[in-house]
């Protein structure tokens, strides 16, 4: 993934320092930060605190998203699972899911 890119999804997750890359093409960038936003969503509803997370690896594999989460709420891991299946067709597409609304 593009620097400025990763840039973009520390800046806006700072949960997500625990990890020095992103290590997926451009076309995963939408794709995480809308699963990013979800957990987030899911923490500040619930009022717990999102800097407890950590992820230890995102990373395409065999052109499908993998999204390493340590030690979280059973709500984020179905949350990861679904958009890793969503990334099975969507992160080969790189130059649609760049842009981030």
């Amino acid at each position: 993934m593009k620097r400025e890119l990763e840039e973009k999804l520390y800046h806006r997750f700072q949960w997500l320092t625990s990890i020095n890359n992103i290590w997926c093409d451009d076309g995963c960038f939408r794709l995480i930060y809308k699963l990013c936003e979800e957990i987030e969503n899911i923490y500040n509803k619930r009022n717990l605190d999102i800097n407890t997370i950590r992820v230890g690896d995102i990373k395409e594999k065999y052109g499908a998203l993998q999204f390493d989460l340590g030690k979280c709420i059973e709500e984020a891991y179905e949350i990861v699972q679904k958009y890793e299946e969503l990334s099975e067709s969507i992160c080969q597409s790189a130059e649609l899911m760049v842009a981030c609304t």
